[in-house]
C-alpha cells in the first residue's frame, strides 16, 4: 500500500525496503514528525521505481514498521524532481510537470535536521560572548549545512542567451574507465537526490569529465566549452580584490560566510535548463540549478549575493562571490550585524557551509591575505609555497617563479627594476645560466616575503602622500598615510621602463612615474585631496606651465581630473624609493647552511675592506697610533731601548715611522704599515697591477710600503685571491695519479665506448661514428650513425653484442648519449655494469682515446684520395685497425680474439699456409703479461711527471675548471663554489652545487680548491718556508751598514 502525504521525505517500512534494488547508504538522519515526535533514520536506499507510469528515481529513508501505517509514503520531495500530484475524492494521482518555479521549489524542497553542531565553531570570544553567539547561530540552524546546499535562492536566476539561438551542442559522451563509469553514476545520483539535476530528453548534450579535487576525490565537470562560445555574455562586473581589502580598514572583529556549494543554490530559469544538459555513457540530464563551468556562473553569482544583501554590501559586508565578510569593532556589533545578515541570507533562501564559516575573529584570511586590526600580510601559505622552491633550471620553473611572486609585488618597492636580470633569462630559448646575481635575487624576493613586510590598509579619512621617483631602468611610487605624524605604507608600485622610455629626459621620465603611479592607485585618489612628493624641482614647476612637449601634455591631460600638490624633496631625504635602484643588491641569508657559511666570511671580508678615497690625508699617521705594535715600537725608539744597529733603520717623520730597507741594490725610507691596513693596501695594489703574480705585487708594495715579513703575507694573499683562482688557468706541474683500471685477461668482458661526430665537413649534415674497443684484445667495432642519442647509442652496443655477446662492463665518459636513463636503464636490463668517468678525464678513457685519434687520421686519408668515401671505407678502416700489432699487446686484436693472423681484402700475400693459425691460449697469456707490464710503466712515468696531489676532504670547498671548448679566450677559467660531499676512488670526488641538489664528478686535476676567504691571513708555522723568505732585502742604518735581522747581526 502506497500512501500520499504532506511529510517532506519519501520513507518505506523496514520490512518491505529488501524488495527494493538500489544503492544503499547508511547516514543517521533524524526526523521530526506531527507533534515534535523524533524519529530517526539510519538507512536510505536509492532506487528506480515505477509511479503511475512515471518512472522515478527516490532516495527512500528506512523506518521500523511501528512508525508508519502504509508500506510507503510518498512526500513533497518529489515535486522538486519535476512532477505534481493531483488529489481527488478516490486516489492522489502523479503526473510530469516543467514547473520549476523558485519559489515553489522552496516551498516543497526536503528539510532534513541533520543535526548541525555549533560546539566546534570556529570564533576567537569565549565564556558569555560565545554563548551569546551560539543563541544567534541555533536560531538559524536550518540555514546551515555539511554538505549539498538545501534551499533554492529566490533572489537571482541564470538565464542563457544563445548567440545563434539555432546552434546546439551534440557531443558524445567522453569514454571513461569502468572505475570513472561508476565514480560518475554515484556524483549523478547523489546530485539527482539533491535536487541539483535531473533527467533529460534536451536536444543539447555536453560531455563530463573527471576532476581531482584538493583532498583526492573526484568531481565531476561538465565540458561547456561549446556552449560558452556561444553565450551572450553577462558584463556583470565583478568586484576588485585591492577595493574589498580596501574596505577593511579600521575593523577589528570579522566574521566571514561560506556559502554550501554557491553556484548549485542559484535557480536556472525554465527556458534555458535544457541547454545545461549534459551525458554520461548511461544516460542525460540537465541541470535545474546552476552547475560550475557555465560562462555567466560568477556574474549572475555576484548579482544575486548583492540584490540580497541590498544595502548591507555596501555598509559592512564585504563580498567577493561565495566569500562573505562582516566587519565590525565589537564583539556587540558583530553579533547584532550577523544577525542581520543571517536573516537576510535566510530569507533569500541560501545555505551556509558550516565547517568554512567563522564568526568574530580577531584575524582572518580573506582572498590571498591575512588581515587584522587594519593591518594586511600574505597568506603564509602561499609564502611556504614560494620558500620550498629549488632555484629554477629552465625557462618553465623560472616564469613559474616570477608568476608566483608577482602576485605579492605590491610589497617589494621597485619589484621591477629588481625583477628586471630575471625578466631577461625569460627569452632564452635553452636551459638557463642560473648566476650569483639571480640567486642574489631570488633570496632577496624571498627574504622580503617571508619577513614582516607588514601594510597598512587604505583608510580616506588620513592624510594621504604619493612619493614618487624614477631612472633610465624603472619608475615607482609609493601610497603613504601620515598617522600621527609618522609615514605607513599603504602598497608599493614598481614598473619596467621600455626601450623608449628609457631614453627619455629625466623629467619626463619624472612626470611618467607621477602618472603611472596615480593610474596604479587610481581607486583610492579619486575624488580625494593627496599629496605627490618627488625630487624633481622642474615637476612641481611644470605644474602650470604652458610650453609643454605634446607627449607631456597628454600626461598633465590625464592628471587634471585629480586634486593633489606637488611637493618637492631633496633627493638625499627621498632614500625609501630610491634605495634599492642607487644601491647593490644586499646578501640575503638563506636556508642552504653552505651559503650561509660563504656569505658570513664574505662579509667579514667587506668589513676589512677600505675606501682609501673615503680616509683623510692623514690616515697612515692616524692608524700608526692606534696599532699597539707600533705604538710599542715607537715607545722603544724614543727611550733608546734597541739596538743602535736596528735603531737606526727607523725614522720617525711628523710622528709616522718609516723603516730604511735595501732591495735590487736601491735605498728606500718606507713607512710602516699597521695590522689593520695590511690587508686593504695590499689588495689596492694587487687589483691595481690588473691581479698580476705575487712576486709583481710584492715589489710593487716594496716601492711604497713595509711591514714585517711583508713577502710571505702578500704571497698567501695572491694565493689566495678568490679573482685570480677563477681567471688564471692552472700553472706549473699538475697535481694528479694514475689509476690504472683493473686488468682481466678474457676478451669481451670489459669495453670502451665513445663517438665522434660531424665527419662528413658538410654543414647541413652530421654523421657520427661509434667506437667500441675490447679493454683486453684491443679489437674495435666502428658503428655508423646519423646521430648521438640514447636510442642510436643502445643500436651500437647492439651491433656489439650481437656478435659477442653482452659485456660485463662498459666505460663510456658522461656525454649526453651514455649517462641517459634510457642507456642506463639498458645496461641494467641486460646485467651490464656502466662506469662513468669523471669529466674532463679522457685519461680514464684512454684506450678509446687513442683509437679516436687514429681513426679520424684515416678517415681523412680515404677522403683526401678521392677513391670512395670514408662511409664506404668505415668496415675497412675496423679491418686495417684489427689486424695490425697492437703496441701494448704485441699482438692484433684478431689474433686474440679468433686466434688467426688477419688479412685486409686487397692486401697481395704469398699462399695461405698453416702458420696462419696460432696458439690462442699462449699468445693471450703473452698478451695480459704485456699489458700489466706496460700498465705499471705508465703509472710510473706519468705519476713522475706531475706534482704530489694535496687531496681535498669532504666540506671542502672547490672550483671547477671550465671546458676550453665552450669557453672564449676571456672566460673565466674556473667556476664555483661547490662543496665536497664524497671522496671517491681514484682521486676523484662528488661536489654538490650550493644553488640547488645537482651533483658533479669531478677528478682532482679538473678541481682548484677554494681559497680561504678568512683575511688577513696569519702566518703560522707553514709559512716560515724558505721559499717564502724576503731575500734580497736588507735594513740600512745611517752609516750606511746593512743590518740582515732584527738582533743587528
Amino acid at each position: 500500500m502506497v500512501s500520499y502525504f504532506p511529510t517532506l521525505l519519501i520513507l518505506v517500512l523496514n520490512s518491505v525496503a529488501d524488495k527494493f534494488t538500489g544503492t544503499q547508504y547508511n547516514n543517521l538522519v533524524n526526523m521530526t514528525g506531527i507533534g515534535n515526535s523524533k524519529v530517526s533514520c539510519y538507512s536510505q536506499i536509492h532506487s528506480e521505481v515505477i509511479m503511475d507510469n512515471c518512472k522515478l528515481k527516490i532516495l527512500f529513508h528506512v523506518l521500523p514498521d511501528c512508525f508508519l501505517r502504509s508500506a510507503i509514503m510518498v512526500g513533497r520531495e518529489i515535486l522538486s524532481n519535476g512532477y505534481q500530484m493531483t488529489l481527488n475524492a478516490n486516489r492522489c494521482t502523479l503526473i510530469e510537470t516543467k514547473n520549476t518555479d523558485p519559489k515553489v521549489i522552496n516551498e516543497c524542497f526536503r528539510k532534513i535536521d541533520e543535526q548541525v553542531s555549533f560546539e566546534n565553531i570556529t570564533t576567537d570570544i569565549t565564556d558569555n560572548k560565545r554563548s551569546q553567539l551560539l543563541t544567534v547561530l541555533n536560531k538559524f540552524a536550518e540555514s546551515f549545512t555539511d554538505g549539498l546546499p538545501k534551499t533554492r535562492v529566490t533572489t537571482g536566476q541564470l538565464e542563457i542567451r544563445l548567440i545563434d539561438p539555432t546552434r546546439t551542442v551534440q557531443r558524445r559522451p567522453y569514454r571513461l574507465a569502468p572505475v570513472e563509469r561508476e565514480t560518475v553514476r554515484k556524483i549523478v545520483d547523489q546530485l539527482q537526490v539533491a535536487g541539483i539535476i535531473r533527467p533529460s530528453c534536451s536536444p543539447f548534450a555536453s560531455p563530463v569529465l573527471l576532476v581531482k579535487k584538493k583532498n583526492g576525490s573526484d568531481r565531476m565537470v561538465v565540458d561547456y566549452r561549446e556552449l560558452n562560445n556561444n553565450t551572450v555574455p553577462d558584463r556583470f562586473p565583478l568586484p576588485l580584490i585591492s577595493d574589498q581589502i580596501a574596505r577593511l580598514g579600521g575593523a577589528h572583529f570579522f566574521s566571514c560566510l561560506d556559502m554550501a556549494s554557491g553556484f548549485n543554490q542559484i535557480p536556472v530559469h525554465p527556458d534555458s535548463i535544457e541547454r545545461t544538459a549534459f551525458v554520461t555513457p548511461d544516460g542525460q540530464w540537465e541541470y535545474v540549478a546552476v552547475p560550475f563551468g557555465l560562462r555567466n556562473g560568477p556574474s549572475v553569482y555576484q548579482r544575486t549575493i548583492l540584490n540580497t544583501l541590498g544595502e548591507l554590501a555596501h555598509q559592512y559586508v564585504v563580498s567577493y562571490m561565495d566569500d562573505l565578510v562582516i566587519v565590525s569593532t565589537t564583539v556587540e556589533e558583530a553579533l547584532e550585524r550577523l544577525h542581520k545578515v543571517l536573516t537576510v541570507l535566510t530569507e533569500a533562501g541560501f545555505s551556509l557551509n558550516l565547517q568554512k564559516c567563522s564568526f568574530v575573529m580577531h584575524k582572518i584570511e580573506f582572498l590571498g591575505y591575512e588581515v587584522s586590526a587594519g593591518q594586511i600580510r600574505p597568506n603564509q601559505r602561499k609564502v611556504e609555497a614560494l620558500t620550498t622552491l629549488p632555484p629554477p633550471s629552465t625557462v618553465t620553473q623560472l616564469r613559474q617563479f616570477i608568476g608566483l611572486a608577482s602576485y605579492f609585488r605590491q610589497f617589494i618597492a621597485k619589484f621591477s627594476e629588481i625583477m628586471a636580470p630575471l625578466y631577461k633569462l625569460t627569452s632564452s630559448k635553452k636551459n638557463i645560466e642560473w648566476l650569483n646575481e639571480h640567486e642574489k635575487i631570488r633570496l632577496y624576493i624571498i627574504e622580503k616575503l617571508t619577513s614582516e613586510p607588514v601594510l597598512t590598509i587604505f583608510d580616506p579619512n588620513h592624510n594621504i602622500e604619493l612619493h614618487t621617483d624614477a631612472s633610465s631602468e624603472g619608475y615607482g611610487g609609493i601610497l603613504l598615510h601620515k598617522i600621527e605624524g609618522r609615514p605607513h605604507v599603504v602598497a608599493y608600485f614598481s614598473k619596467l621602463t621600455t626601450p623608449p622610455e628609457s631614453r627619455y629626459h629625466s623629467y619626463e621620465l619624472e612626470t611618467l612615474a607621477v602618472v603611472n603611479s596615480v593610474k596604479h592607485f587610481q581607486q583610492y585618489l579619486v575624488g580625494r585631496r593627496f599629496t605627490v612628493v618627488t625630487d624633481c624641482n622642474s615637476l612641481k614647476a611644470s605644474h602650470s606651465k604652458v610650453d609643454l612637449t605634446p607627449r607631456v601634455h597628454r600626461w598633465w591631460a590625464f592628471l587634471q581630473a585629480f586634486d593633489f600638490e606637488i611637493i618637492y624633496r631633496q633627493g638625499k631625504n627621498m632614500g625609501h624609493v630610491d634605495f634599492l635602484s642607487r644601491n647593490p643588491l644586499p646578501v640575503q641569508a638563506t636556508k642552504t647552511s653552505e651559503i650561509n657559511e660563504i656569505a658570513t666570511i664574505d662579509k667579514k671580508i667587506e668589513q676589512k675592506r677600505i675606501d682609501f678615497t673615503e680616509l683623510p690625508s692623514n690616515w697612515l699617521l692616524v692608524e700608526q697610533q692606534r696599532d699597539e705594535e707600533i705604538k710599542s715600537l715607537i715607545a722603544k725608539i724614543n727611550n733608546n731601548e734597541l739596538d743602535d744597529n736596528v735603531h737606526r733603520t727607523y725614522e720617525i717623520r711628523s710622528g709616522i715611522v718609516y723603516r730604511k730597507i735595501q732591495r735590487n741594490n736601491r735605498t728606500r725610507c718606507l713607512p710602516i704599515i699597521p695590522r689593520a691596513l695590511r690587508w686593504s693596501v695590499i689588495n689596492n695594489v694587487h687589483e691595481s697591477i690588473m691581479h698580476l703574480g705575487w712576486e709583481k705585487t710584492a715589489e710593487k708594495v716594496y716601492e711604497y710600503y713595509w711591514f714585517e715579513h711583508l713577502t710571505k703575507y702578500v704571497r698567501k694573499f695572491v694565493d689566495n685571491c678568490i679573482t685570480c683562482k677563477i681567471s688564471k688557468p692552472k700553472s706549473g706541474k699538475i697535481q694528479a695519479e694514475l689509476f690504472p683500471i683493473p686488468k682481466v685477461s678474457s676478451p669481451w668482458h670489459t669495453i670502451h665506448m665513445d663517438a665522434t661526430g660531424k665527419l662528413s665537413g658538410k654543414n647541413d649534415t652530421k654523421e657520427y661514428v661509434f667506437v667500441t674497443i675490447d679493454s683486453f684484445t684491443k679489437y674495435v667495432l666502428l658503428h655508423h650513425s646519423f646521430n648521438i642519442d640514447s636510442n642510436c647509442c643502445i643500436n651500437a652496443l647492439k651491433s656489439s653484442v650481437s656478435l659477442f655477446g653482452a659485456p660485463a662492463r662498459i666505460i663510456a665518459d658522461q656525454g649526453r648519449c651514455f649517462a641517459s636513463k634510457e642507456f642506463k636503464e639498458f645496461c641494467d636490463m641486460h646485467n651490464i655494469q656502466l662506469h662513468l668517468i669523471a669529466t674532463g678525464s679522457s685519461r680514464a678513457n684512454g684506450q678509446v682515446e687513442r683509437v679516436m685519434s687514429t681513426l679520424k687520421g684515416m678517415l681523412t686519408a680515404v677522403e683526401v684520395k678521392e677513391v670512395r668515401s670514408w662511409q664506404d671505407a668505415l668496415q675497412d678502416v675496423q679491418l686495417a685497425l684489427n689486424c695490425t700489432v697492437n703496441r701494448v699487446t704485441k699482438a692484433s686484436p684478431l689474433e686474440l680474439m679468433l686466434g688467426k693472423i688477419g688479412r685486409p681484402l686487397n692486401l697481395v700475400t704469398p699462399i695461405i699456409d698453416t702458420d696462419s693459425i696460432l696458439n690462442l691460449p699462449e699468445i693471450r697469456t703473452q698478451a695480459a703479461l704485456n699489458i700489466n707490464t706496460n700498465a705499471s710503466y705508465d703509472k710510473e712515468r706519468f705519476d713522475r711527471s706531475k706534482a704530489k696531489v694535496t687531496k681535498l676532504s669532504v666540506g671542502d670547498y672547490a672550483l671547477i675548471e671550465n671546458d676550453e671548448r665552450s669557453q672564449t679566450k676571456l672566460s673565466p677559467k674556473f667556476r664555483g663554489p661547490f662543496k665536497v660531499v664524497d671522496i671517491l676512488e681514484g682521486n676523484r670526488y662528488l661536489l654538490k652545487s650550493l644553488n640547488s641538489n645537482r651533483t658533479y664528478k669531478y677528478a682532482h686535476d679538473r678541481l682548484r680548491k677554494m681559497p680561504s676567504l678568512e683575511i688577513p691571513l696569519e702566518l703560522d708555522d707553514s709559512d716560515s718556508d724558505s721559499n717564502l723568505a724576503e731575500s734580497g732585502i736588507g735594513f740600512v742604518n745611517e752609516e750606511g751598514i746593512i743590518v740582515l735581522d732584527e738582533s743587528g747581526e
